[in-house]
């Protein structure tokens, strides 16, 4: 009888081995996916703030051209208009 105990122990200590093993790998497949999501997460954040920055510079210029081909129809100079000073009129 103390044969069939001793392998009925010994398989069941092989299976929590097997557990606690599995258990530490997917632990740290865990470990490597977070570590891998925490480097995706701020390469996305810092795309979204080049893109904004990009989208503010643009939409900055193409306000300036708008104004400039507005100055050009109306005024024989060409030059931009000041729209910071106020104009002297006569």
């Amino acid at each position: 009888m103390k044969p069939i105990l001793s392998q009925s122990l010994r398989n069941l200590v092989n299976r929590k081995a097997v557990k606690q093993d599995s258990l530490a790998s997917s632990l740290a497949l865990i470990a490597e996916w977070g570590a891998h999501w925490k480097i995706y997460m701020s390469q996305l954040h810092v795309f979204s703030c080049r893109a904004r920055w990009d989208e503010k510079l643009f939409s900055s210029h193409s306000r300036r051209d708008k104004r400039q081909e507005k100055t050009l129809d109306g005024h024989s100079t060409g030059k931009m208009e000041n729209t910071t000073s106020p104009r002297i009129s006569n």
